[in-house]
C-alpha cells in the first residue's frame, strides 16, 4: 500500500488566494546582522511520501537543504517565502506561491529535490526601533513546545506526529494561529451543521473552489458579515483529529482487527481532544481552539462510527464529557469577562448554536440521555446540556447563529437553568476536572505506549496502526506483510505524517 503525506486542506481543494502578508519581525532572540535584527524562515518542504522541516535566517546567504526527496510543496509559515526566497531545484521547475489558512506555501512542479535555499527580508527593523519581546513566544517556547510530546503517544506515530506539527504552528506564530478564517457554505451542507434544502442550493450554486472565489481561508476580517469563521489553530485542530481518524481505519492498511476496532479508534480521537483541552489549562485561547476542533469534529461525518460502538454507555459518558468541556470553557471564558458579544471570539455563538444543534442529532442514538441509576442532583445535568449553553447565550447577550431549526431548540429550553459563578478564584465551577480523573478511572487502559503498564488512561495511539510494532502490523496484515515500508517508517521518525492514498 502506498502512502502520501497527509494534507486534508488540500485534500479538501482549500486554499487562499489572498495577498500574503508581509514577513514579520522576528521574536526577541533572532539572529542579527550588521543593524538588522534578522527573521528566520521556518521551512516544511513536503514531498508524496515524507516531509522535513528546516529554520533559516532571512540574511541573503544560501543555505543547502542536504536532501534529494523530490519535493511539491514548499511551506513556510507567515514568511512570504515565494517573495522573498529563492530555490535552486535539479531541473527547470514551476514555483507557484499561495496562502493556504494563513501559510505561506509554494508549489514545486514538478516535484524535484530542492538542492538550495536563500531568504532575505526589506522590512527587518533597524536596531534603533527594537522590535517589542514576547516572552510568552519568544525562540525557546518554539523549541519547549516542539519538546513538550505527551506522554500518551508511542515514540513513532503519525498522532505524535501530528500533536507535533499543532504545537509547533500555534508556537511559531501565536498571532496568526488564533486569527480567524472565514470557512464557505459548503462546509455547513457537508457536515452535520445544517441540511436544509435551502443552504444545499446555496452551496451547490457557490460550489467551494479552495479560496479562488468562495470565501475558503480568507481572513474572516475581510468578511465581517459571514457567519462561518474558525480560527486557524482551531481548523488545524480539526484537520489534525480527521488524519488521526484516517491512520486508524484498518482497511486503508489491509489489516484485520476485531468488528468496532473502527469505532473505538474513533472514540480515542475524541478522548484526545478531551486531553487536548486538559493540557491547554492556563492558555483560554488554546483552549478555545481545541473546543472549535472538538465541536467540528463531532459535527462531521468522520466521526460518525463512534456512533456504531457497542459499549453505548461508554459511549454516551464520552459526549456527555466533551459537553462538559464545552460547559467548562464557557465559564472559564465568563470568569475571564470575556463571554460578551464585543469578546473578539467571532465564532462563540456558532460553536455554542452548533452544540446545541449536535444534541438533536445526538439524541436518537441513545446518546444524552438519562440513565436510570444516574443521580438527579448531579450538577450539571448533561443530559440536557442544551440548557445550559441557551442560559449562558441568555446571560451575556450571545446571539446563536448558524444550524438549521436552532431557534426551535432555543425556544423550547429552560432559560432560567441555575448556572454555577465562575470567577478568577473558581473558574471551573463545574468540576470537569473531577469528571474527567471519573471516566479515567471507569474506561483507561493501563496499557503504555510501546509496551509494559502503568496507571489508567485515555487517548493516545494504541488505535493508531502506524503506531503498532512491525510484528503486529505484520501478523494482522491480510497479505502477511507490514503495509509500512522501510522508507516510510523512516519517514514517521523524521516526523511527517502519512496517509494511505
Amino acid at each position: 500500500m502506498q502512502f502520501t503525506i497527509a494534507a486534508l486542506a488540500l485534500a479538501l481543494g482549500l486554499a487562499s488566494a489572498a495577498p500574503a502578508p508581509a514577513p514579520a519581525p522576528a521574536p526577541a532572540g533572532a539572529p542579527q546582522h550588521e543593524d538588522h535584527w534578522v527573521p528566520t524562515v521556518n521551512f516544511v518542504f513536503r514531498g508524496a511520501a515524507a516531509s522535513f522541516p528546516l529554520s533559516i535566517p532571512a540574511d541573503g546567504k544560501t543555505y543547502p537543504t542536504n536532501s534529494y526527496l523530490n519535493i511539491n510543496l514548499i511551506e513556510s509559515g507567515s514568511f512570504d517565502a515565494a517573495s522573498y526566497c529563492t530555490f535552486s531545484t535539479t531541473q527547470a521547475a514551476t514555483l507557484v506561491g499561495s496562502v493556504r489558512y494563513g501559510v505561506n506555501t509554494i508549489e514545486v512542479g514538478p516535484p524535484q529535490p530542492i538542492l538550495t535555499h536563500c531568504c532575505t527580508s526589506v522590512t527587518m527593523p533597524p536596531k534603533t526601533a527594537k522590535p517589542k519581546s514576547n516572552p510568552t513566544h519568544d525562540s525557546k517556547s518554539i523549541d519547549i513546545a516542539l519538546a513538550n510530546q505527551s506522554l500518551r503517544w508511542s515514540s513513532i506515530s503519525v498522532s505524535r506526529n501530528i500533536d507535533a506539527e499543532y504545537k509547533s504552528l500555534v508556537a511559531r506564530d501565536p498571532v496568526e494561529a488564533f486569527t480567524y478564517i472565514t470557512l464557505c457554505l459548503v462546509h455547513a451542507a457537508s457536515s452535520l451543521l445544517d441540511s436544509s434544502e435551502k443552504l444545499e442550493k446555496k452551496a451547490k450554486q457557490s460550489l467551494c473552489d479552495g479560496g479562488k472565489s468562495c470565501l475558503c481561508g480568507k481572513p474572516a476580517s475581510l468578511n465581517p458579515d459571514h457567519f462561518l469563521t474558525i480560527t486557524n489553530a482551531g481548523w488545524s485542530k480539526f484537520r489534525g483529529q480527521s488524519e488521526m481518524v484516517y491512520v486508524r481505519c484498518p482497511d486503508d492498511f489491509d489489516v484485520l482487527t476485531y468488528k468496532d476496532y473502527y469505532s473505538y479508534a474513533v472514540l480515542e480521537v475524541l478522548e484526545n481532544l478531551v486531553l487536548d483541552f486538559v493540557e491547554a489549562d492556563g492558555d483560554w485561547k488554546g483552549q478555545w481552539a481545541v473546543v472549535e476542533g472538538m465541536v467540528w469534529f463531532l459535527a462531521d461525518e468522520i466521526s460518525e462510527p463512534l456512533l456504531m460502538a457497542d459499549d453505548g454507555e461508554r459511549v454516551d459518558r464520552l459526549v456527555k464529557l466533551a459537553a462538559h468541556v464545552l460547559l467548562a470553557m464557557l465559564a472559564l471564558l465568563e470568569s475571564r469577562k470575556l463571554l460578551v458579544p464585543e469578546s473578539g471570539i467571532r465564532d462563540l455563538g456558532l460553536v455554542m448554536a452548533m452544540f446545541i444543534h449536535l444534541t438533536k442529532l445526538l439524541r436518537p442514538y441513545g446518546l444524552l440521555e438519562e440513565w436510570d441509576d444516574e443521580n438527579d442532583e448531579i450538577v450539571p445535568d448533561l443530559a440536557h446540556v442544551e440548557h445550559y449553553i441557551v442560559a449562558y447565550s441568555t446571560k451575556h447577550g450571545i446571539l446563536l447563529r448558524g444550524p438549521e431549526g436552532i431557534e426551535e431548540i432555543v425556544e423550547r429550553c429552560d432559560k432560567e437553568i441555575e448556572l454555577l459563578p465562575a470567577t478568577a478564584a473558581n473558574p471551573d465551577p463545574w468540576k470537569l476536572g473531577e469528571a474527567i480523573v471519573k471516566y479515567e478511572a471507569d474506561y483507561g487502559t493501563d496499557e503504555r505506549p510501546g509496551g509494559g503498564r502503568g496507571k489508567p488512561s485515555i487517548g493516545g495511539d494504541h488505535h493508531d496502526i502506524t503506531a503498532w510494532s512491525a510484528a503486529k502490523r505484520t501478523k494482522h496484515s491480510k497479505t502477511g506483510k507490514d503495509p509500512l515500508r522501510k522508507e516510510e517508517i523512516a519517514a514517521l521518525k523524521m516526523g511527517s505524517i502519512l496517509r494511505p492514498s
